[in-house]
């Protein structure tokens, strides 16, 4: 799959063509259904100085079914979502609080996929920055095309973007974003496309005490733009 991207250079340069490399990621979003357990860290920073981390566990299983658990520095979930995919259930222990959402276009959203986020990316940079590849590297185990996005003006919304994108699975091993005296990286430090994921790490049961909310109930009337969704 990684193919797709290298093959946007123009010849004898590492200068991506933005209108061809977003063009091949799009057509190639459909094949793309990739089954994995992940484990990320993010760590935030202004000014060299960290301001906040945290861990990101997942599980897919490449048909919709997606867990995702975040951990802050003391090891203890912040949130926990389960998508069974008919269903989302968001969880935040401390505060006793869930979400639960059965709307299938939102569902989409709220959890999108590696291949979407790639695309969406390439497509806001696509215009607005200079877009180069830099050197293949290994990421969390895995050969990785690093992908470097300069921005063309000062200010622009999106910073300084880095991409490092497995070439045979599509995944963002590693995003690095800079925007004024912010930087935020996120990077995978295990991945295995051949976990055995028992079926029932896609439910979730609720303590009794919990508070739960339908978000297909809260504020019914309010009509969002697909840019205010994402």
């Amino acid at each position: 799959m990684g193919g797709i991207i290298l093959s946007a250079c123009t010849p004898g340069s590492n200068q991506f063509t933005p209108k061809e490399m977003v063009h091949k990621v799009l057509a190639a979003e459909e094949e793309t259904n990739v089954a994995y357990y992940g484990e990320s860290t993010t760590v935030t920073k202004e000014n060299e100085t960290e301001v906040e981390r945290f861990v990101m566990k997942e599980w897919r299983d490449g048909t919709g079914k997606i867990r995702v658990e975040i951990e802050g520095n003391k090891e203890e979930p912040i949130s926990i979502s389960v998508n069974d995919g008919s269903s989302l259930i968001s969880y935040e222990p401390k505060q006793k609080q869930a979400l639960i959402m059965d709307d299938r276009e939102m569902l989409a959203l709220n959890q999108p996929s590696p291949m979407d986020q790639v695309n969406f990316i390439l497509e806001q940079i696509s215009k607005t920055h200079e877009i180069s590849m830099g050197k293949e590297q290994k990421v969390a185990g895995r050969q990785t095309q690093h992908v470097i996005a300069k921005p063309k003006a000062k200010d622009q919304l999106y910073g300084r973007q880095e991409l490092w994108i497995d070439k045979e699975n599509w995944i963002v091993l590693k995003m690095k974003a800079t925007i004024g005296n912010q930087t935020v990286e996120t990077e995978y430090n295990q991945i295995n496309f051949e976990a055995d994921i028992a079926d029932e790490k896609y439910s979730l049961k609720l303590p009794k005490d919990v508070e739960v909310k339908n978000m297909n109930e809260l504020n019914p009337n309010r009509k969002v733009t697909l840019e205010e969704a994402r």
